[in-house]
């Protein structure tokens, strides 16, 4: 049996970068099952004995002592202990500002949840630290966070350390990023996705097909997104006229501009109220 704490108090609630929702340790019993269900945090589990089972995407995977997995928010998980030698883990979860950035800094993959960090006597140490931490005070304090963040350090250190050799660049992942930085450049300009491909030696087809493969979206819809949120951001900061804030986002036809905006937001820009800045 084991125990995991949670307050309503909670001392990191307060802060900007990281929020510590909860944290734990137990021994499970052959019969906890965990029925996946997505959050809006993240969750790492490190297991200190034992061995278990995590499912993800219909991929089984088994887990033993001194691995780790990390669920990230809106991710559908389901993990549980196996039979004749069920895990002891720990865990915490947590959200924040920069929470999504220290994850894929510890854990870069995000098509990945489960790291082999093998047994290390120090991590669990500070697992086992800041539950007592949190235990002792029954709410997060400065403590629990300073050993959560020792953690965070710690994890990267030992993937780091694993992974340095064997690190490659993904060139797909620097045309992706080169594309979007072309276009958050040069979104105010008339540029074309021919444009964006000629800049990175590559084709157009290709260039549409990685990005729409990791976005989601095609480069062009992307440039729309881009001009758009631009272009409201400038309208409820400044009294500009609609015509003036389309030519400053790349829209030379008013009546297209306008026509984008309002299927992209739902509204006309000429009904965008300023909320502060100039008028």
């Amino acid at each position: 049996m084991g125990n995991g704490y949670r307050s309503k108090e909670s001392l990191s609630g307060s802060l900007l970068d990281i929020d510590l929702i909860e944290c734990g340790k137990e021994q499970c019993v052959p019969q906890k099952h965990v029925v996946p269900m997505a959050k809006d945090c993240y969750t790492i589990h490190y297991v200190m004995n034992g061995s278990g089972f995590i499912k993800y995407n219909d991929v089984k995977e088994e887990v033993f002592a001194g691995d780790c997995f990390i669920i990230r928010p809106k991710m559908l998980v389901e993990y549980y202990p196996q039979d004749i030698s069920p895990w002891c883990y720990s865990w915490i979860v947590f959200t924040g500002l920069y929470a999504e950035k220290i994850a894929d800094e510890i854990f870069p993959d995000k098509g990945q949840i489960l790291y082999k960090t093998g047994k290390d006597g120090k991590l669990e140490e500070l697992f086992d630290k800041l539950v007592y931490a949190y235990f002792k005070e029954g709410k997060i304090t400065l403590e629990a966070i300073g050993y959560t963040y020792l953690i965070f350090n710690r994890l990267s250190e030992i993937l780091g350390e694993k992974n340095i050799k064997t690190k490659r660049i993904n060139q797909q992942e620097i045309h992706i990023r080169e594309t979007k930085d072309f276009i958050n450049f040069n979104y105010m300009f008339d540029i074309s996705v021919k444009d964006i491909a000629n800049s990175q030696h590559v084709s157009p087809n290709y260039l549409c097909s990685v990005f729409r493969k990791q976005m989601g979206i095609s480069p062009k819809q992307y440039i729309t997104s881009v001009r758009m949120q631009r272009a409201k951001n400038i309208l409820e900061l400044y009294d500009f006229k609609v015509k003036d804030v389309a030519l400053m986002v790349g829209y030379k036809d008013q009546l297209h501009f306008s026509h984008e905006f309002k299927k992209h937001f739902g509204v006309s820009p000429s009904n965008i109220k300023i909320s502060g800045g100039k008028k």
